[in-house]
């Protein structure tokens, strides 16, 4: 396999690349083309909404940064409750852009359940905006539990027989790390200047 520039070499803790940096690079140019051309003849600020933060941070960036139509960015934070597996999520922080009479474009990095995804489109309907659509960069379909409409997909990937997934997220642009440094799924290991998205496939447990 031909080396990253985005991660330094397989180790042990990276089973294998998913999908690599330049392959979302240019997906997230191809996103950015096609939401630009929907919302073309939209006289006001499309409003870009942060699904979960700090998850959607990265993507929604990436994403706002080559969009060609007048847009504001916003964030939202959500949290499922202490030991409850039943999809309920309480809000963290609200927004702060008003949505009435604007187009809303939800922006997730991972759809997994739906949960957090329905919750939101039902509770931003609610607020009156021209529309809300939504944006997700990685969908994993067999894991959903309640049907959300996608109207912008990064990538599909089925879970069936996959080990978890996990971003990891380089910063500085300069020489590799050490091979020896471990490609975990923790967020802050390995320094790049520039971010680069790499989904990876993590050997978790022993």
């Amino acid at each position: 396999m031909k080396d990253s520039l985005a991660i330094p070499a397989l180790t042990e803790d990276l089973a294998r690349v998913l999908i690599d940096a330049d392959t979302i690079n240019r997906r997230v140019d191809e996103l950015a083309r096609q939401i630009s051309s929907d919302y073309a003849d939209t006289e006001d600020d499309l409003i870009l909404v942060g699904g979960v933060l700090k998850g959607s941070f990265i993507f929604i960036a990436d994403l706002a940064r080559k969009l060609n139509v007048r847009h504001v960015v916003d964030f939202i934070a959500l949290s499922s409750y202490q030991g409850d597996h039943s999809g309920n999520v309480r809000l963290l922080m609200d927004t702060r852009e008003n949505m009435e009479d604007k187009h809303v474009l939800i922006i997730e990095d991972i759809l997994d359940s739906g949960n957090t995804l329905d919750y939101l489109i039902r509770n931003f309907k609610t607020r009156n905006p021209k529309s809300v659509k939504t944006a997700v960069l990685l969908d994993k379909p067999d894991r959903h539990i309640l049907p959300v409409e996608i109207n912008y997909i990064g990538f599909t990937i089925l879970m069936s027989g996959l080990l978890d997934t996990a971003w990891i997220t380089m910063k500085n642009t300069g020489p590799s790390p050490p091979t020896s440094q471990r490609c975990t799924h923790k967020l802050n290991q390995g320094e790049r200047n520039g971010r680069q998205q790499v989904l990876c496939q993590l050997q978790f447990g022993s």
